[in-house]
């Protein structure tokens, strides 16, 4: 896994000190539309800067066996950021981890758990634009009949 420079992490912590602050002063003036844009910056820097996260540190993170991990990077649960050494985004690790703490909060159900991440996947597929298209089109009606199989 790669390491950061000292002057990167700094210019990192800058870069959302600054966004930090810019929200700090929207809130203070009570400006909601300023606020909302400063947090904005705030996620895109943070998002920006997010570093790559091992297989062995998500598993540890998301309290789930390694292979588990690569199985929903896999599926796209997780997004790969890097294929060797397997990397995965902070910001997908952080979004499933705030599930699973929710889930594992709320239920014991197995069942559950699993259909929540299968829909978190199912929701970052729909974000593609080939697959918003596909289905704009079946939406439509413009499909192509297929052949039996037989």
């Amino acid at each position: 896994m790669k390491t950061l420079s000292t002057d990167s992490v700094v210019t990192a912590f800058i870069d959302i000190d600054e966004a930090v602050d810019h929200l700090r002063l929207a809130v203070e003036e009570g400006d909601l539309d300023s606020a909302k844009a400063a947090l904005g910056e705030v996620d895109e820097a943070r998002t920006r800067h997010a570093p790559p996260v091992s297989v062995a540190f998500a598993s540890r993170l998301l309290d789930v066996t390694q292979p588990t991990v690569r199985s929903w990077a896999k599926r796209g649960i997780l997004q790969l950021v890097r294929k060797s050494p397997q990397a995965l985004s902070l910001e997908s690790v952080r979004s499933v981890q705030r599930v699973l703490t929710e889930t594992r909060q709320s239920a014991d159900d197995k069942g559950r758990y699993i259909a929540v991440l299968e829909a978190r996947a199912d929701r970052r597929l729909l974000e593609r634009d080939d697959v918003a298209a596909a289905v704009a089109e079946a939406l439509r009606g413009e499909t192509v009949p297929m052949p039996a199989l037989d």
